[in-house]
């Protein structure tokens, strides 16, 4: 028997659960450089003060521990696996998951866009021998 789980979020819940799928599949594949992206950003913040924005020291410092991270791993720079490569089956199921969801977000804000972007592509390649996800957005009473 296969369970399935149903959520019920708002459009911005959905939007920050498909912003952490999409950091997820990324850091699996070895996109680190999101990290920094995110410091940049204002998205990670400063644990000693967390209204300052992160300055610009700051940043290079965190672009060279993620540098060595990526080294350390053996990733040269500004490389990633992808996500079809033999990473682990989260990271897989997750980018699955995010397809889905931007699809079901993009057509609810957009439906007939002028320029449809990738997050209108739903999942169109499969990774996973998982059941298929499914999103929908309902408007709630």
């Amino acid at each position: 028997m296969t369970h399935t789980v149903h959520l019920t979020l708002t459009i911005e819940q959905a939007q920050a659960v498909s912003r952490a799928l999409d950091l997820y599949s990324s850091l699996c594949t070895g996109q680190f450089d999101d990290l920094v992206h995110m410091a940049s950003t204002g998205k990670i913040k400063q644990y000693r003060n967390p209204e300052t924005r992160v300055d610009e020291d700051t940043l290079y410092q965190v672009n060279e521990l993620i540098r060595q991270l990526a080294d350390t791993l053996g990733y040269p720079q500004r490389a990633n696996l992808g996500i079809g490569h033999r990473i682990h089956i989260t990271g897989r199921r997750t980018w699955e998951v995010k397809k889905v969801l931007d699809n079901a977000l993009s057509m609810h804000s957009n439906p007939n866009p002028t320029f449809r972007t990738v997050n209108y592509d739903g999942l169109t390649v499969r990774y996973t021998d998982d059941p298929t996800p499914a999103a929908e957005v309902k408007e709630q009473a």
